[in-house]
């Protein structure tokens, strides 16, 4: 699950309240090549926001649900509006999201990957992970897989002051967060109100067996 949002979205903050931090990983990338991908690949909004539908194909997602927000709320300076993606296809293991940032990097070459797909895949390149960026200043990721619900959050703008003086890149560092006990989740409005948004209830988002994609 995805939440991006012009400032830090609450469901962000919620993720990492309540979870630990299970691993925490090293990710490099110019911001220029992050800002120009996106604009080439992504320069219409409606583009994102297929790239993240087309994750819940991947997936093999026998439903998916988006939110968007209306006109009068974008046109607004309100700092809690967000896009949301909810699937129930299949989940990240811990591995996945450990690359999930890996420009260039996609899982969905593997033979294992090809094994368990239903379906032809549509990604495959590890780029449209990029997507989010051209609607999107953070995005939060929320996945379960064999009963283990997983998160990590991004904040696009740090890439901006990744260069050191002699002109290479510093690294990032995201924190893997596993949440221990998913009705913590379920207890806070947050959650909540983004499912309600999606028309429908928060607990199958992390009670029930499959994937919670882009939210």
């Amino acid at each position: 699950m995805a939440v991006p949002g012009s400032a830090p979205p609450p469901i962000s903050t919620l993720v990492s309240s309540k979870a630990s931090v299970e691993e925490r990983v090293q990710v490099t990338v110019s911001y220029e090549v992050l800002s120009l991908l996106s604009a080439q690949l992504y320069a219409s909004p409606l583009k994102a926001i297929e790239e993240l539908v087309v994750n819940s194909w991947d997936a093999d997602a026998a439903e998916c649900r988006v939110y968007v927000p209306p006109l009068a709320e974008l046109a607004g300076d309100s700092e809690e509006r967000f896009v949301a993606v909810l699937d129930n296809g299949n989940g990240m293991a811990l591995e996945e999201l450990r690359d999930l940032w890996h420009v260039g990097l996609s899982h969905k070459r593997e033979a294992g990957w090809k094994t368990k797909a239903t379906r032809n895949q549509i990604g495959k390149f590890g780029i449209g992970k990029l997507a989010t960026y051209s609607i999107a200043r953070q995005v939060t990721y929320l996945t379960r897989q064999n009963g283990h619900v997983r998160g990590v959050s991004l904040n696009f703008d740090v890439f901006r002051d990744t260069y050191q003086d002699d002109g290479t890149l510093s690294p990032i560092t995201l924190d893997l967060l596993s949440v221990s006990d998913p009705l913590d989740l379920l207890a806070d409005d947050r959650l909540a109100t983004a499912a309600k948004k999606l028309g429908t209830s928060p607990r199958p988002l992390l009670m029930a067996v499959g994937r919670t994609g882009p939210l």
